[in-house]
Formats: C-alpha cells, structure tokens, sequence
C-alpha cells in the first residue's frame, strides 16, 4: 500500500498524519490536490462540537427532510446560541435561535434585518445604512412583472411609507418612470381608496406651473391645467 508519515508528540500529546511536527491536538496535513479527510456515516450521522463539555453544534445529516440535504448549525438542546458566518473573525450574518436573520448585525429584531440600529420585533424585513446618504435600503429590478407586489389582509396598511428626515426637499415616497410615456404610477382600487395621501404631495411632469389646476382626460390621465390657473392658490 501507499506509505504515509504519523507522529505523535509526547510532549504535547499532539498527533500528526501527514506531518512530523502537528500543531494541534490532531494535525492533518496534505500536500497534494486531494481531499483532506473523509467521513462515511450511516444515513442519519453528523460530527458534533462540544466546548467544555457542553454540546454546541454539528454537522452533517440529521434534521433534514431527505437523504440528501446537509445540517450545519447549532445542536438541539443549545437554545441561546447563534450561527454566524464570519469573515475575518467578525460576524457578517447572523441567524438567531428565533430564526431571524441579520445581514452586518449580530441582534436582528425582525425576520431578515439588514443593518443596524433595527428596533422593531413586528418587522418582517427591516433595512438600515448610516454610513451612505445614497444607500438603497430595498433595490428590485424586474425585467418584466411585477417589480414588487404587496397583497394585504385584515387591518392596516398595504404600504406605510413613513418620512423620519427633518428637510422638506427629501420625499417620503418618490415615484418616478423612465419611460417616454404613460403614467409614472397606476393606483387602482376596486373598493374603497386607491391611494390616500395625508399632509403635502409633489406631482410634476414638465407641465406645473404656479396656480395650475390638477385635472384629467377621459381616461383618467392627469395633467396641469394652465388655462384655469389661479395665481392665489
């Protein structure tokens, strides 16, 4: 058969396959492109980790829903402790014993938090960035579809745009289109409001002038009427 080297230091009961001069309590080494080592188990089987004798975490096989998935993450009877998956020793997501997910926080108080300084537990996703003005906290891009579709039931609102800034030149909601013609945004309601708006709306097209009129075609496609404008208003 192929030979291999093994040591074991006496000294710091240290033992090495691969290497005369292991560096930790078992030291593997290979220098050729080919699996380190290699564990064959029973269907359900999985490695654990213990620190100072209390169990943490495994992987391998053992929760999931079929022969083939893969478990890593913490054990059944460890209740209080997170999986993180780090970079540079420094937790970048984090996922709490509850399940919630943080992205660059290690405390997300929401199902899927990005960011810091999150506070709410009634949040399903909840984003936040202090270190860029220009930051998008949600970005979506759809080729075709819906680019982000929102069905609401029971109470409340289907969308609650809220403005925490102090300058008035900042929207709280901005809606703008790209395209050569048609409407920037269809509110269509089959019962009771479309959209309602509570304080100061901004609606310009290239038509707005100072006491113009907001009025509409049969159709319903709004536009600024200037004949009827009204200086005082």
């Amino acid at each position: 058969g192929t030979s291999f080297t093994t040591n074991l230091n006496a000294t710091t009961g240290y033992f090495g396959i691969g290497t005369t001069a292991p560096g930790a309590p078992l030291h593997v080494a290979n220098t050729t492109a080919f699996e380190l080592s290699r564990f064959d188990g029973a269907a359900t089987s999985w490695i654990s980790y213990y620190a100072g004798g209390n169990y943490l975490a495994y992987y391998g096989h053992y929760s999931g829903t079929n022969a083939n998935d893969f478990d890593m993450g913490t054990g059944l009877s460890n209740s209080t402790g997170d999986l993180n998956l780090v970079t540079q020793a420094t937790p970048k997501v984090t996922i709490t014993p509850t399940g919630n997910v943080g992205v660059g926080t290690v405390t997300p108080p929401a199902r899927l938090t990005v960011g810091t300084n999150a506070t709410s537990v009634n949040d399903l996703i909840y984003g936040y960035d202090s270190t860029n003005s220009t930051f998008n906290v949600v970005h979506v891009y759809a080729q075709d579809g819906n680019g982000i579709y929102i069905k609401k039931e029971g109470y409340n609102y289907a969308l609650d745009v809220e403005k925490d800034y102090s300058p008035s030149s900042v929207e709280a909601l901005h809606v703008y289109a790209n395209i050569s013609a048609g409407p920037a945004a269809n509110f269509i309601a089959t019962n009771n409001w479309a959209a309602e708006f509570q304080g100061q709306i901004s609606i310009y097209d290239g038509t707005q002038a100072a006491g113009a009129v907001l009025t509409s075609d049969a159709s319903g496609n709004a536009h600024w009427d200037t004949t009827t404008a009204n200086p005082n208003l």
